[in-house]
């Protein structure tokens, strides 16, 4: 352990915006003494980058962060420059060029033309660099679009394959980076209103503060172990003199609060209280003894304690100037104390020692073993017990509770808790308020109420990531989450424009929320992702036939039907088509409403009008065609390029009939394997009528016929299974089997 230097740590850090500097000194304290802090890492959440300093090093100076005016002789051509060696392996770097402020629009594309990510950013002359990471071995064309003119480049990418594709702005760059005596992982721009991390370390520990300055700010770490708070060492209430306790940025009391007139409890059945909102505080002695008050503190109802309020951080009993500490309030502390605990999770052991570092050592208050009991931080929690919510007492020197101001939306109040054989701390919420436990005050530190959150517009997105919206605080610290929709990711959720990444044909709710001490703004933005090949043909959204109307969907450069065609008259399934000129057609288990839902089945000669040409019109309407084999293949290979249209009666590909399928079961049954729909071509589980005469495969399959035989007369059909995410070719000479069957606009 380094000895402790009685003087004042400081750093500085110069940044360039606007052409003025800011001046962010940075101070340590440890158990009430400044010391020298070992090292201070920056990183910038709004333009990706960090940078290190190490004592005795105290002075970052970046030539140049933020918007800078370009001077006018100097203004660079608009292009596009990767400044990576092609092909890449991991990352590339990209330099977009401007000559003026613009609204720029980039593009990623693989070699088909189908779009992997476009975002769209309003930027200033300048060289702006962005980091790609590729998600696909192969080519990548990257396209920037200004005005009326777009430069490309084709980046070819050799690396692991990676879930989803990440585009980021890295900031604009017109001078030299950033010069200090110690080395920088990533040196970074900054520009008024970025969201910085800022973490200092000594001694092993760590303390973080999230800040976006605007002008000259001093930041203080604290490395407090068992130190009182600075001016607040006790305080008298009700009587009582408490004594309190410095953690982090914390000031807590260090022992359980103990007001109010004692009341005994009674076993009089499940989930009853002894309390009341009468106007005096009540409280609970562990065993119904006065005595048990004083060592202990008292036990309290959780409506008793928050003074029959849901107010989150409320002063409920506590002394003015002090609050009932909420959720993210206990979070902190067990996470600055053990960064190991991860506080989303609920009603589990969290953490290595967070419960260790708060209990007090030895067994006068704990039974034995007392685990991994240190109490270095100075909380000092004694095994208090519970009232039960029955009436009855529990877990004297065994366990302690203590209730937060937070409550669910489903009125369960969160709690956390210590045992005497554990040393990691239980995070739950629970639903008996009538439950008797300790409670903890905490100083009331609220200075600056946040940022109002605007998350920005709902967009409806053409692939399958953008970048959000959200507003910069002035106040506070962000943080995007989900409420809405699977399979979602942030970049950063603490960056207000992170890029976002999700599902195709899926739409996500997530709320933009910015915190400070004072409370939380949040708002919601609405995030539709679409497949590029799910677009309704250009001009033709719908059609009608027959008194039906049908949907149509752009795949590549095909218009298709979005429908199964129902076109003709009803036969019964004893009965064959003829050449009559009259449209027949069976409906499944010769029920109407099937072919409603699922369209009409068809025997090839009907469905082609009784003609051999393939391509033919047959029962569609005028400027539509009987879908070719290779039309199908065209459509199949180019959702899915593993499809390998030279064989035939057999499986092909790996995800065409998963992307050509409608999700759920409502019209598959289950598994429904690998259905995403990504095609819109919303293909139903239609079955088939036989030869024979039987219907079979409702919900298990679909076949559909092309208007393609080969040398032999067998005409070529596609299927796809509720069982399977690839797709079947397929030809035979079972031309009375009634399938279904879709039309290609001519």
């Amino acid at each position: 352990m380094k000895a402790i230097h009685l003087m004042l740590a400081m750093m500085t850090i110069s940044l360039v915006s606007y052409s003025q500097l800011i001046q962010l000194k940075f101070t340590a304290i440890s158990n009430g003494i400044h010391v020298n802090i070992d090292s201070v890492r920056v990183t910038n959440l709004t333009h990706p980058g960090d940078t290190l300093l190490q004592w005795p090093d105290t002075t970052l100076i970046l030539n140049y962060v933020g918007i800078h005016d370009i001077e006018a002789n100097n203004l660079p051509d608009f292009d596009i420059q990767l400044r990576d060696n092609n092909p890449v392996t991991e990352q590339a770097s990209i330099q977009l060029s401007l000559p003026s402020g613009s609204d720029v629009v980039l593009r990623v594309s693989d070699v088909t033309g189908r779009v992997l990510q476009e975002i769209k950013r309003n930027l200033p002359a300048g060289r702006h660099l962005f980091r790609y990471s590729p998600s696909v071995r192969g080519v990548n064309v990257i396209s920037a679009i200004c005005a009326q003119d777009s430069k490309s480049l084709k980046i070819i990418y050799l690396g692991q394959e990676k879930g989803s594709n990440a585009l980021d702005y890295m900031g604009v760059e017109n001078k030299p980076g950033i010069q200090k005596s110690v080395s920088s992982s990533l040196s970074f721009a900054y520009t008024l209103g970025d969201n910085l991390l800022l973490r200092g370390w000594y001694n092993g520990n760590y303390y973080t503060i999230y800040s976006a300055p605007q002008s000259n700010t001093t930041y203080t770490f604290y490395f407090n172990l068992s130190s009182p708070c600075p001016g607040i060492p006790t305080f008298v209430y009700g009587g009582q003199t408490y004594n309190t306790v410095q953690i982090g940025g914390q000031c807590w009391m260090k022992e359980n609060l103990n007001i109010g007139s004692f009341v005994t409890s009674t076993n009089t059945g499940w989930g009853h209280s002894n309390m009341s909102d009468n106007g005096i505080i009540e409280k609970y002695c562990l065993n119904n003894n006065v005595a048990n008050c004083t060592t202990y503190g008292g036990l309290y109802d959780w409506n008793e304690l928050m003074q029959y309020t849901t107010q989150s951080g409320t002063q409920g009993i506590c002394p003015v100037g002090w609050r009932i500490p909420t959720d993210q309030d206990w979070c902190s502390l067990s996470s600055y104390v053990d960064p190991t605990v991860d506080c989303g999770f609920i009603g589990e052991w969290i953490g290595t020692n967070a419960g260790g570092k708060l209990k007090e050592t030895e067994f006068t208050h704990w039974n034995t073993p007392n685990l991994g009991a240190t109490n270095e931080t100075g909380f000092t929690a004694f095994g208090a017990g519970e009232r039960v919510a029955d009436g009855y007492f529990a877990g004297l020197k065994n366990y302690t509770v203590f209730w937060t101001s937070t409550y669910t939306a489903t009125n369960n109040a969160f709690y956390w808790y210590l045992n005497y054989n554990y040393s990691q701390i239980w995070h739950n919420n629970l639903s008996y308020s009538e439950n008797g436990f300790s409670v903890r005050c905490l100083k009331d530190t609220c200075i600056q109420p946040p940022t109002q959150s605007n998350a920005g517009s709902n967009q409806v997105i053409v692939g399958n990531s953008t970048s959000l919206q959200g507003n910069t605080p002035l106040y506070g610290v962000g943080t995007w989450s989900i409420i809405g929709g699977v399979g979602g990711s942030f970049i950063q959720n603490n960056n207000p424009i992170s890029g976002f990444t999700g599902s195709v044909n899926s739409t996500y709710s997530l709320v933009w929320t910015i915190s400070t001490d004072c409370g939380n703004s949040k708002d919601t933005v609405t995030i539709e992702f679409q497949s590029p090949a799910s677009a309704p043909c250009p001009g033709i959204p719908t059609f009608t036939y027959g008194g039906k109307v049908y949907n149509t969907v752009q795949i590549g450069t095909q218009c298709w039907m979005k429908e199964n065609l129902n076109i003709g008259t009803m036969i019964d399934n004893s009965v064959t088509p003829t050449d009559n000129g009259v449209i027949e057609k069976f409906c499944y288990n010769n029920d109407s409403a099937n072919c409603n839902t699922y369209g009409g089945l068809y025997n090839w000669n009907e469905l082609m009008a009784y003609s051999a040409q393939a391509g033919a019109q047959g029962i569609c309407p005028a400027g539509w065609h009987v879908s070719t084999d290779q039309e199908w293949c065209t459509m199949a290979t180019y959702i899915d390029p593993t499809v390998d249209c030279g064989y035939t009666n057999v499986m092909m590909g790996t995800s065409a009939g998963g992307k050509v399928k409608e999700t759920g079961t409502n019209n598959w049954f289950s598994p429904n394997t690998g259905a995403t729909n990504e095609s819109g071509l919303t293909i139903l589980g239609a079955g088939e009528k036989g030869s024979s005469g039987s219907f079979a495969g409702l919900k298990t399959y679909s076949v559909f016929w092309t208007s393609t035989y080969n040398g032999s007369s067998l005409p070529y059909y596609w299927y796809v299974r509720y069982d399977s995410s690839g797709i079947d070719h397929y030809n035979q000479s079972f031309m009375d089997n009634g399938w279904a069957v879709r039309c290609l606009k001519d």
